[in-house]
């Protein structure tokens, strides 16, 4: 049995280069926050085709070292902003649950930041009027959380948790170790290896 895990072991690190190599050619890739500190990436796939989308979240320490990751599924067909708003408010949610008190809530989708950025909107006739607001309040609220853009690169793993989450049928989270899967894709999301 030590056999196999040994080769398990040399199996994996020597892939690493490879993964990194595919995942990371223009430097788009996960960078760590500042100590003390957690980064919560976060996205949501929308499969309209299915009247599906799943939410994906990932936190990480500022040594890349998985905190927690949700992934959850709801059955709606909303725009993609409206569903990268949802998956900020489950973010928030799975944080403050976890006890996850501060951190940078980072988006690849610049139009759902900038609605929870803007000043309140004028009108109650939009469709994300009362997500925005109730947004706004949860940061007002947990001032240790920020919101922040990046590229779909460098969201690669909330966006793969996001994919899985659109075949599931319940909820599901995972709290410093996840499916193997998942803990490929995050070692390989890691812009600097001496992590």
């Amino acid at each position: 049995m030590d056999t196999i895990s040994h080769l398990h072991v040399e199996y994996k690190e020597a892939l690493q280069p490879l993964i990194r190599q595919r995942l990371h050619s223009g430097d788009h890739c996960w960078l760590p926050p500042q100590p003390d500190s957690l980064k919560i990436n976060v996205d949501a796939s929308v499969k309209k085709e299915t009247g599906k989308f799943g939410v994906g979240v990932v936190v990480r320490n500022a040594s890349g070292i998985l905190m927690g990751a949700p992934a959850e599924p709801f059955e709606a067909s909303w725009s993609v902003k409206h569903a990268e708003l949802i998956a900020i408010r489950e973010a928030l949610r799975f944080c403050i649950d976890m006890g996850f008190h501060q951190g940078e809530i980072v988006i690849d989708c610049r139009e759902a930041l900038q609605a929870v950025n803007s000043l309140p909107m004028n009108t109650q006739l939009d469709p994300d009027y009362f997500l925005v607001e109730s947004l706004q309040e949860i940061f007002s609220l947990h001032s240790g959380f920020i919101g922040s853009f990046a590229s779909r690169e460098a969201n690669r793993v909330a966006q793969c948790i996001a994919q899985y989450a659109t075949g599931l049928t319940h909820y599901e989270s995972w709290l410093e170790v996840g499916p193997q899967w998942h803990t490929t894709v995050l070692q390989a999301d890691i812009c600097n290896s001496s992590l």
